[in-house]
């Protein structure tokens, strides 16, 4: 059963034509009558400090996995292809029950990543954005309509041969209100419980995969406090339908994302005790995560030139649009070059996924 999720997961990725730009995804309201009585409290069985509520939606079709008509893995066309994806989730509807008590829930995109390769179980990496809190009551069309602004995006990393893909979920933030379902479908839905709250403060996955995971295994090791999030699967379409705009697609030609001239930008260096200081400016809509580097091609004779010395190395994550100090930990060399000198000439090199930043920069000492 958790191996039609990957291959669910693979098809709608698929699914999208690089030329859309509205999308409607989910369950189809007007084919199915919301019929749960499903309630958080009925499946809440791992207990964290007293902790109620808990996460849906649907993942794939228990007996068709190629059927992908209800799911609510965000569609974006392929990004290895295609270049990164991005878009935002503009209104999302539900059916509940006729009666239902009413509620308070929350919507969430949460992110899992898996080997382009695998056939296991993706793994939920973090939450990146949430909703306001919202009543789970209908209107008199029967329904639940809530404006939203969420973002989402779908990302193929070359370096681990890795997907990072969307998944929208609504949350019921208590053990009372029913979670609009059809329990008579033969789709099948992913619970969570707790509720996901977890924020994308945990940081972004910026490290590949392991050789011997490249290629074969499931990637789905996420920051460690989702190690205490319980997940499975039960027959049952949750009523939840949404509406995708889909930015414009990133350039095709492989694994790039849209290209940037400059993604980062370096301000003036200095040398501080056993560390460089530099100021990084992420010139990106998205956060630039990933591993930087200070390096200098040493020697005079061709063969000389080729080898390359690492001065320092640091892991560094900037903020769209912000200016942060990184602070690089210099190694035996660098240290060496800069006690010799007031200032040293060293090449940044800065790795984030399938991008690569470079620019010459100079360390003066303090």
């Amino acid at each position: 059963m958790r191996r039609a999720l990957l291959v669910l997961t693979t098809l709608i990725v698929l699914a999208v034509p690089a030329s859309a730009s509205a999308v409607t995804f989910g369950a189809d309201l007007n084919a199915h009558q919301s019929n749960s009585n499903v309630t958080c409290g009925d499946f809440n069985i791992f207990q964290y400090a007293g902790r109620v509520g808990c996460s849906a939606y649907t993942s794939g079709n228990a007996s068709n996995p190629g059927d992908t008509s209800a799911s609510h893995v965000i569609p974006f066309p392929d990004p290895r292809p295609n270049g990164n994806q991005s878009g935002t989730i503009t209104e999302v509807t539900f059916k509940p029950a006729p009666g239902a008590p009413a509620g308070p829930a929350r919507l969430s995109v949460v992110e899992y990543v898996r080997d382009a390769n695998s056939t296991q179980s993706p793994g939920l990496a973090q939450d990146i954005a949430d909703s306001a809190t919202f009543t789970m009551a209908p209107g008199a069309d029967g329904l639940v309509h809530v404006a939203t602004n969420l973002p989402a995006r779908s990302l193929y990393n070359a370096n681990d041969n890795s997907y990072r893909f969307d998944a929208l979920v609504v949350s019921m933030l208590d053990n009372t209100t029913p979670i609009p379902a059809d329990l008579n479908s033969q789709f099948l839905s992913a619970w969570i419980s707790p509720y996901v709250d977890i924020p994308s403060t945990q940081g972004e996955l910026t490290v590949p995969l392991p050789a011997e995971r490249q290629g074969t295994g499931c990637c789905g090791f996420g920051p460690s406090p989702f190690y205490t999030v319980g997940a499975w699967y039960r027959l049952g379409e949750v009523l939840m339908q949404a509406e995708l705009t889909i930015n414009t697609p990133g350039a095709g030609g492989g694994n790039q994302p849209p290209t940037v001239t400059r993604p980062l930008k370096f301000g003036r260096a200095r040398a501080a005790g056993n560390r460089a200081i530099l100021p990084v400016t992420c010139a990106l809509d998205t956060t630039c995560a990933g591993l930087l580097r200070l390096l200098r091609k040493a020697g005079a004779s061709a063969k000389k030139r080729k080898k390359t010395v690492a001065y320092g190395r640091t892991r560094f994550r900037v903020p769209a649009h912000k200016t942060r100090r990184v602070k690089v930990k210099l190694t035996k060399a660098g240290k060496k070059l800069l006690r010799r000198r007031k200032s040293a000439r060293m090449l940044a090199r800065a790795t984030m996924g399938s991008q690569v930043a470079t620019a010459t920069v100079i360390i003066r000492r303090k």
